[in-house]
């Protein structure tokens, strides 16, 4: 801007002529020219201004939003801006078989709940408290009507694969009688032996070997009165005689008798003598031949080492994994069972192994049979009952008991 009073455009010469006014003592004039100043810059701020071109409108941003998820709020795919706040899980209770569970978008939180399971019964299989889920089938009974058991001088009663297996000593007529019942109850067949022998010059025994197909089913061995041979009778578990054969058997003063075990090697069945427990004859079930113990080595099934002074009798439990053993008090009062490091679980006063499927038969002093489960709960009670641990079915097969008195009482089955 032009200054025509002092002849100048430059304002920073007007600023220096206010200065010398005000050092005059001139305040007046310094004031006008100060006033005068500021119009000019302020013209000149508006004469100097550059124009500027007006702006184009900005476009109006239009959001495309995505519905709120449970961990994220309403939010615009295009450019990202949020909108409100996550909508939160809304949560279903953890179950038997899956976790806290979000129902809207499927997430889970911790573990699902254990199941709390009653056991099986003859009327239900194992079954949740919780869930009503269910696994495995219901005990399954049956009752068998042994018609032919009219008095209680029976020894043995046996269940095997294919047959019941029912066996006694008579002191009147010195002989032998093995009555092979079906799983109706019906006689199949009915076995005398005639010949006399002392009660301790016998054996009869059921070999517990139920590999497929099962051919033997028991065995009936017997010495006459001052003999030093007898015979050995193997039959089928239908009671059909499949070889019969004459060995040597000089009695010890302990009253050795023939018995029956299995071996190590599936083919073979082992006699044995019971006084010093070793094998005398080796019986090969695929050629059905009767063959020297000394001339073979063939080990028979062991036993497992237990304390005779805790224990009367002790044999492994075989049942779809369980670890554990059936154990004997040693005057054999008592059976029941221990664990797998042998500690003793429970007693009774009778008690059976466990089935395949893993159930068993126990009973109190003067009670009826309960079966129990491989967790040792009872299943099912008042089941007829019986005469002694080894009267009832072994580990492998059927569990059958029979009533003491033997008198046409029904036999409880459990498969």
């Amino acid at each position: 801007m032009y200054y025509p009073e002092y002849k100048t455009t430059d304002k920073h010469i007007f600023k220096e002529m206010i200065m010398k006014q005000m050092k005059a003592g001139r305040i007046i004039a310094a004031t006008l020219l100060f006033a005068l100043l500021l119009t000019g810059c302020g013209q000149a701020a508006v004469t100097e201004a550059v124009p500027q071109e007006p702006e184009a409108a900005e476009a109006v941003h239009e959001h495309t939003w995505a519905d709120a998820t449970c961990t994220e709020p309403k939010k615009c795919t295009e450019c990202g801006e949020t909108e409100g706040e996550p909508l939160g899980h809304d949560w279903t209770e953890a179950t038997c078989e899956a976790p806290k569970t979000c129902s809207r978008c499927g997430a889970t939180e911790g573990e699902p709940l254990e199941h709390d399971w009653a056991f099986a019964t003859p009327d239900a299989p194992k079954t949740c408290k919780k869930c009503g889920a269910t696994e495995g089938e219901a005990v399954s009974v049956r009752t068998i009507d042994l018609k032919g058991i009219t008095g209680n001088s029976w020894k043995i009663v046996e269940p095997i694969r294919e047959s019941i297996i029912c066996e006694k000593y008579d002191n009147d007529t010195g002989r032998i009688t093995v009555n092979v019942y079906d799983y109706e109850g019906n006689l199949i067949n009915e076995i005398h032996n005639d010949v006399p022998y002392y009660q301790f010059s016998y054996g009869f025994s059921i070999p517990h070997l139920y590999e497929e197909p099962m051919k033997v089913g028991f065995m009936i061995a017997v010495k006459g009165d001052e003999e030093e041979t007898g015979t050995i009778d193997v039959y089928s578990p239908l009671g059909e005689k499949l070889a019969t054969w004459t060995v040597p058997w000089t009695l010890s003063k302990d009253g050795d008798y023939l018995t029956m075990t299995a071996t190590a090697d599936s083919r073979y069945l082992a006699f044995i003598l019971a006084a010093n427990g070793e094998a005398v004859y080796y019986l090969d079930m695929e050629q059905m031949e009767l063959l020297d113990a000394s001339l073979l080595d063939v080990p028979m099934r062991k036993e497992p080492e237990y304390d005779e002074s805790k224990y009367g009798s002790c044999s492994k439990l075989e049942c779809n994994g369980m670890e554990g053993y059936l154990i004997a008090s040693p005057d054999k009062s008592q059976w029941g069972y221990a664990d797998s490091d042998m500690n003793e679980i429970a007693m009774y006063e009778d008690a059976t192994g466990f089935t395949l499927n893993g159930f068993a038969m126990v009973s109190e002093k003067d009670h009826s049979y309960d079966i129990i489960d491989a967790d040792h709960n009872v299943v099912a009670k008042d089941y007829t009952t019986g005469n002694g641990a080894y009267l009832v079915g072994g580990t492998y097969g059927t569990l059958i008991a029979v009533a003491a008195t033997m008198t046409r009482s029904p036999v409880s089955t459990l498969l």
